[in-house]
């Protein structure tokens, strides 16, 4: 059963860097010709860029940015536009030659397709046929892969399963998910180049090491601090010695987490820092977990560097208050445990009682 067309609602486009105010249009007709003369102005001004919204019935719509100026030769034809970067995430424009683009169209995930789908087949401004015979002339040119390479569609079937898998991995932030569809890469792209030289023995070697990696995260996948799973270790260059059984930590938060232990390995003065409490504070951490690492037994190296840190800030005079304060603003493992500094110094002095500060110095 043929399914109706979807007719255009309307165009919205903003100049500026989508910053000017909206224009809308009725048809691309009316959006082209606007494109066109605002173009003839922009030919001799700086690069600037226009984002466009496109909405058709039932609430489809695609969005985007175009670069102006736009040589004015080549035409300028929104909806041919819109075309070409579908049918390339849709991977229907194959590059000549080398293979090598297969790997990233294995692990891509396909969450917009079916929508990228819809707007080609049915979408007002596409021809439709023409989208038809792409569609075709890419299955049949895959299928012609398959049978010159009997591995690949293993390897396609084993990659798109990992690539599924890996994006609906709970207390996961999407630099874990982007991390893990890395590592995957290799290990296709190496599979693949076996397969295409006919060692299949290799290709499926490579394979098998996706579905070990696969194995590891699912088994890590209820621990939800994503730093102490055996990848997020790699990823983030800590020790798993410690189990700290933590909540998964935000997007920001672990952003604040990855800045401050740079910050601990690029330290080499407090001089170059742009606030003497910091610097200071990151030039004793460095040499307490520098002097840790020595040691045989690091099962504990975070907890332990954090409470030498504060014996020698509290040692140097700094006032106890303080003290918990540059722990909660600077120490790494404070990202996200509010009271970490507190219970670093009850490590410490555990029958203290700590007064709450009035007021926090400006220069922490």
């Amino acid at each position: 059963m043929v399914q109706p067309s979807l007719n255009l609602v309307h165009i919205e486009l903003r100049m500026k860097n989508g910053f000017g105010r909206p224009y809308k249009f009725q048809t691309f007709g009316e959006a082209n010709q606007f494109l066109y003369n605002y173009n003839a102005q922009a030919e001799s001004a700086a690069y600037e860029h226009i984002t466009y919204r496109v909405m058709w019935e039932d609430n489809h719509s695609f969005s985007d940015i175009l670069m102006l100026p736009f040589n004015r030769g080549e035409g300028l034809l929104l909806q041919n536009i819109i075309r070409d970067i579908l049918y390339d995430r849709l991977y229907l424009v194959f590059p000549s030659g080398s293979l090598q683009w297969l790997g990233e169209y294995f692990l891509c995930t396909r969450p917009d397709h079916q929508e990228y789908d819809t707007l080609l087949s049915r979408g007002e401004g596409f021809d439709h046929e023409h989208y038809k015979r792409t569609l075709s002339a890419a299955k049949r040119y895959m299928e012609g892969l398959y049978k010159t390479y009997p591995g690949l569609r293993c390897i396609y079937k084993r990659a798109q399963r990992f690539s599924a898998f890996s994006g609906n991995l709970p207390y996961r932030s999407m630099k874990f998910k982007r991390y893990l569809l890395d590592v995957a890469k290799k290990y296709v792209r190496m599979a693949l180049d076996m397969c295409f030289l006919g060692r299949g023995r290799m290709a499926r070697e490579y394979i098998h090491k996706l579905s070990l990696l696969s194995q590891e995260v699912y088994a890590e996948r209820l621990v939800q601090d994503e730093r102490f799973t055996k990848q997020g270790a790699i990823l983030y260059g800590i020790f798993l010695g410690e189990n700290r059984a933590g909540k998964a930590l935000s997007e920001a938060e672990l952003i604040d987490f990855s800045c401050r232990i740079n910050a601990v390995r690029s330290t080499s003065s407090y001089h170059q820092s742009t606030s003497y409490a910091r610097g200071l504070f990151y030039l004793v951490y460095s040499e307490v977990f520098d002097r840790m690492l020595q040691e045989e037994k690091i099962s504990h190296i975070y907890d332990q560097t954090s409470v030498e840190v504060a014996r020698r800030l509290i040692s140097n005079n700094t006032p106890i208050c303080s003290v918990i304060e540059l722990i909660n603003r600077y120490d790494p493992f404070a990202v996200g445990r509010p009271n970490y500094g507190k219970d670093i110094f009850q490590k410490i002095y555990p029958d203290v009682v700590i007064k709450p500060s009035i007021a926090v110095q400006e220069s922490l």
